[in-house]
């Protein structure tokens, strides 16, 4: 190998260390202290909302966003690590008729912060998602085969469900549904999962001969969870 042909690597070396170099340099004499813009374009303040809710923004920076992160009032949502920075809001779980501040951080690859100003929006009366049962109906007599349908309307975004039934107050069964968005669970009467106030290990079985009452609530996450549905009588031949 000629000299001038080793001299080739050793100059492309030299020349990613220079830039490095002056990079750190460029930094350590003119440290980035720019926060970040970010505004939120999506919905407009004063808009009514109800159910799901796309909420997005636009953020800029002069060294690149790291994270977008999206608040309902003081409570973080979510955040976006990419564009299109949006996310969606679960709002049928949150008071309907009331007004909420939606805000929207961004953080650069410094750890400099952006706020955006606040949109008020206010969450349409009614709109709580609560799961509409279906079936049984209130008051149904219905045969007892080896797996019991349960049957309801779906909520949007649910990744599961909890249904309740109970012969009484110290008597009941839960179970985590993972059915989704299709709003139909076959519990098996000989499930095991009963649980109790007083002492959750050591609750009698479901007399599943007896009637009883049923309701189902919709989950997101173990820190979002839909309001109980109505219950429902049902009675067992």
């Amino acid at each position: 190998m000629s000299g001038v042909n080793r001299c080739i690597p050793l100059c492309i070396a030299c020349m990613i260390f220079l830039s490095a170099f002056l990079s750190c340099s460029e930094d350590a004499i003119e440290p980035d202290t720019t926060a970040p813009t970010i505004e939120i374009t999506y919905p407009a303040s004063s808009a009514v909302v109800s159910g799901q809710t796309m909420i997005s923004a636009e953020a800029g920076d002069n060294r690149g966003i790291s994270v977008v992160q999206f608040f309902v009032g003081d409570e973080m949502i979510a955040e976006d690590r990419s564009e299109p920075y949006e996310q969606t809001w679960y709002a049928g779980y949150w008071n309907p008729g009331w007004d909420y501040d939606l805000t929207a951080v961004a953080i650069d690859r410094r750890g400099n912060k952006g706020i955006s100003a606040p949109v008020t929006v206010a969450l349409e009366e009614g709109s709580r998602f609560i799961p509409e049962l279906l079936n049984p109906e209130d008051g149904e007599e219905v045969d007892l085969p080896y797996d019991l349908p349960f049957a309801w309307r779906p909520v949007p975004g649910a990744r599961a469900y909890v249904i309740r039934f109970r012969t009484s107050d110290f008597n009941f069964m839960q179970y985590y549904c993972t059915s989704g968005g299709y709003g139909e669970c076959f519990v098996n009467v000989q499930d095991t999962l009963f649980a109790g106030p007083l002492q959750p290990d050591r609750a009698p079985p479901i007399d599943w001969t007896a009637e009883g009452y049923w309701r189902v609530r919709a989950y997101w996450s173990v820190d979002y969870l839909s309001e109980w549905s109505e219950e429902r009588h049902v009675r067992f031949k």
